[in-house]
C-alpha cells in the first residue's frame, strides 16, 4: 500500500478520553482542520467498532474544498469508510453508515459466529477476514483498490497497527493537560511492539496548532508499494 498513516490525540499523561458522559475534548479547531485535510489525501479511513458505538463519527471530509480537492485527484468525493468488528453489534442508524456516500465496510473474522442484522447488510459490505491483524486488513483492502489508508483509532485498533509496524506515518496530536485517571481510556494498551528504543521513528516536524503539539513522524522501515 502507498500509504498508511495513523493519526491520534491523546493527553500529556497519555489517555484519549477521560471517565466523564460526555466525550472529551482533545483537538483544536487548528489540529481537527489539519487532520480533515490528511484524513482527505486517503482512499479509506479506518475505525474501530468500539469508535462507531462510543462517538458516533461521521468521519467526513466536512469541508467542500477538500472534497473539491480530492475529486480534482480523481478519487471519490468520500474516502471509503472501514471498521472491524468481531461481534456484528452495530447500529446501522449510526453516522459511519448514513453520513456521505461512500462506500462503507465491515471487516469480520471467518473463524468467529457473528450475527449480522440484515439492515447492517444493506448498510454496508460484510468481508470476512481470516485472521484480523493489521497485515491481513491492509492486503484486503488493496484488493478493493484501496491504495492508501487513515487509521484513526480507537485503542485496539492504534495498538493493532503500531505494534505490528504496519504504518508509514504516524500523526500524533498532544493535547497539554492531564486526565489524572489510570482508569481513563489509553492511547495503547499492552503489547510488543516493533518501534522500541532500539527501532525509532523518525521525526519530521512538530508544529503547535491552537496550543496543542503534533508531532508527524516516520516509520522508515515500513515498505511503501
Amino acid at each position: 500500500m502507498r500509504l498508511i498513516q495513523i493519526s491520534a490525540a491523546m493527553s500529556l499523561d497519555g489517555h484519549i478520553d477521560d471517565q466523564s458522559v460526555s466525550r472529551l475534548r482533545l483537538s483544536t479547531e487548528e489540529d481537527l482542520q489539519d487532520m480533515y485535510a490528511a484524513r482527505s489525501l486517503c482512499d479509506a479511513i479506518l475505525v474501530g467498532a468500539n469508535t462507531i458505538r462510543m462517538d458516533n463519527p461521521s468521519l467526513s471530509c466536512h469541508l467542500p474544498e477538500l472534497i473539491a480537492e480530492r475529486i480534482l485527484r480523481g478519487q471519490e468525493p468520500d474516502p471509503i469508510k472501514v471498521t472491524v468488528s468481531r461481534s456484528g453489534n452495530l447500529e446501522p442508524d449510526s453516522n459511519f453508515f448514513t453520513r456521505g456516500d461512500g462506500q462503507k465496510m465491515i471487516l469480520c473474522p471467518m473463524n468467529s459466529t457473528i450475527s449480522i442484522s440484515k439492515g447492517l447488510a444493506n448498510a454496508a459490505k460484510i468481508i470476512m477476514v481470516k485472521d484480523l491483524n493489521a497485515a491481513n486488513i491492509v492486503a484486503t483492502l488493496e484488493k478493493f483498490g484501496v491504495k492508501s489508508l487513515f487509521v484513526e483509532g480507537g485503542t485496539s485498533i492504534l495498538t493493532m497497527f503500531l505494534s505490528e509496524g504496519v504504518f508509514s506515518r504516524l500523526r500524533l496530536a498532544v493535547a497539554p493537560f492531564f486526565v489524572g485517571s489510570s482508569q481513563a481510556p489509553s492511547l495503547l494498551n499492552d503489547a510488543l511492539f516493533k518501534n522500541t528504543d532500539k527501532n525509532r521513528l523518525r521525526i519530521t516536524s512538530v508544529r503547535n496548532l491552537g496550543n496543542m503539539a503534533v508531532i508527524d513522524m516516520v516509520n522508515d522501515r515500513y515498505p511503501i508499494n
